[in-house]
């Protein structure tokens, strides 16, 4: 059951919604980047969330009804143009009291859930350890390498050179992190400063590194006596593997389910009896042939 966009916490919902009627042999869970996405006010995922959500759409359905109506657009329009209506400004946010979707302590308590799950019914869970896209916060772990040195002053230049990039909100975060360490609280309060979005109940870019999600999930596999596959080798030797933020490529994935076979042998032998090896799992020659790792700060910046 995999659904775009779900967290954990819709994946283990979803799990107690269907499971019983289709009683899986095996249950293999992967999330992490989804959860990571920073929601406003707090707004994380939970049954009265997503209860709000649809409560939500059944009034836009009304809305969208009334706009069919040549009257009702008329008198909208005049409004409008009148001064009465008018749409309200989205205020600025400080992106040090965003939260994610799952925050770390409730996206372990799901992984946990998903695998007491499977332990109750003698159902074999594995779990999957993936990684977001190495560029995607590559100036973030630049920075944060820099600052656990103690140099604040290129933390700051890498942090600031991340604001360009799809990982802006995590980069605004650890910038503003730093200046307020550094002592300029004015300075910190000011770019830790954004517009605000339209809202939406996906949230939006991830507000935590992927590594602190996955240490939460090969802890709970180890403390559940869960199998992990741990896919980050195969996507660090390949960095130009993946086709976006954080999904893989075809070659990439093949590899993946090439780990995934040999785990499910492991702990469901009779499931994978009759499997063959996925057929296009050999390397092949890659734009970046040398492993990946996470970028540390040797590049001297200006």
């Amino acid at each position: 059951m995999a659904t775009l966009g779900y967290s954990s916490f819709q994946g283990y919902q979803t799990l107690r919604k269907y499971g019983e009627r289709l009683k899986p042999a095996l249950l293999i869970a992967s999330f992490n980047y989804c959860d990571r996405g920073y929601v406003y006010n707090r707004d994380i995922d939970s049954e009265e969330k997503f209860a709000r959500f649809f409560d939500l759409q059944q009034r836009a359905g009304t809305r969208q009804w009334l706009d069919k109506i040549y009257t009702t657009r008329v008198l909208r329009a005049a409004m409008s143009r009148l001064g009465f209506t008018r749409p309200e400004p989205l205020p600025k946010i400080d992106v040090r009291n965003l939260e994610a979707r799952v925050p770390p302590d409730l996206y372990r308590e799901n992984l946990r859930l998903i695998a007491e799950y499977g332990r109750a019914r003698d159902i074999p869970v594995i779990f999957v350890v993936l990684k977001d896209n190495p560029y995607f916060a590559d100036m973030v772990r630049i920075g944060l390498a820099y600052r656990e040195r103690g140099d604040n002053t290129h933390a700051v230049r890498a942090f600031t050179i991340g604001l360009t990039k799809a990982s802006a909100p995590l980069s605004r975060k650890y910038l503003a992190e730093t200046y307020a360490r550094m002592g300029m609280t004015e300075k910190a309060d000011e770019v830790g400063r954004m517009e605000q979005q339209a809202d939406t109940i996906a949230g939006f870019q991830p507000i935590y590194l992927d590594s602190m999600y996955n240490d939460l999930m090969i802890e709970v596999g180890r403390d559940m006596g869960v199998e992990v596959v741990d896919a980050r080798p195969i996507l660090d030797s390949a960095p130009d593997s993946f086709v976006d933020m954080s999904h893989p490529d075809e070659l990439a994935q093949s590899q993946i389910a090439q780990l995934l076979l040999e785990a499910i042998r492991t702990v469901a032998p009779e499931l994978a009896r009759d499997a063959a090896p996925v057929q296009n799992s050999a390397a092949r020659k890659r734009s970046s042939p040398t492993p990946h790792a996470d970028p540390e700060p040797q590049v001297r910046m200006p």
